[in-house]
């Protein structure tokens, strides 16, 4: 996972609405990946993910050292899904600035909103809505 990503993960992992899911990808400080299989805990909120049995888990007792891998497509989907929750909107996404792949903005908004704020790639525009307080969401995506 590159820094940019790093970066970003180690935001949302903070944010009160983070939790992990099933199908994530976690990447360790040392490098190692590995996929959740289920998530422990009642709520799921800040839980730590359990991973197949097969030892993997022996190797890092500290389960919350682990963050979650931005480029991966199904991790992506799973934040997009936490961050739709939040808003309580299943439609929800962030939309590319422009169509000519040159350009790589992203923008957070809702069709009804007047205002767009611009991120560099899809994945910020997502982690930010997610990690953004209530006070800004609601500025933001006019909620």
């Amino acid at each position: 996972m590159n820094e940019f990503h790093a970066n970003l993960a180690r935001q949302l992992v903070k944010s009160p609405h983070w939790k992990w899911t099933a199908g994530m990808l976690v990447t360790w400080p040392n490098g190692n990946e590995f996929r959740v299989a289920q998530v422990s805990g009642i709520d799921g909120v800040n839980d730590t993910p359990n991973y197949p049995a097969n030892g993997w888990g022996d190797e890092y007792p500290d389960r919350t050292a682990g963050l979650p891998h931005l480029e991966d497509p199904a991790t992506l989907g799973c934040v997009l899904d936490l961050t739709r929750q939040r808003l309580s909107d299943p439609s929800w996404r962030p939309y590319p600035v422009s169509h000519d792949p040159s350009v790589t903005e992203w923008i957070a908004w809702r069709p009804s909103q007047r205002r767009q704020t611009l991120y560099p790639t899809e994945v910020a525009a997502v982690v930010a809505v997610l990690t953004m307080s209530s006070e800004t969401l609601q500025f933001v995506c006019d909620l």
